[in-house]
């Protein structure tokens, strides 16, 4: 699967306190026990300070529609 880590201000600080080997806002491929693993470390921080620190995202629908959507493009751009 293909996910989005985002963190308040952009602050990479959140992710490499802990060794995570990823950076802010990049797309990354991980498995699904990889995400579910995340995605609690990503609770238990916003949990301890109290508002939304990091946030992990499942892009995987998203970027295939998106590149569905560029090749329906370039077909009706070729037939022009």
């Amino acid at each position: 699967m293909k996910v989005r880590i985002t963190t308040v201000d952009d602050d990479q600080g959140w992710l490499d306190a802990v060794g995570i080997p990823y950076k802010v806002n990049d797309i990354v491929e991980m498995t699904r026990a990889g995400f579910d693993r995340l995605n609690v470390y990503a609770n238990s921080v916003n949990t301890e300070v109290f508002g939304p620190a990091i946030s992990v995202e499942d892009v995987t629908a998203s970027q295939e529609n998106d590149a569905e959507a560029i090749e329906i493009m370039k077909r009706f751009d070729n037939k022009n």
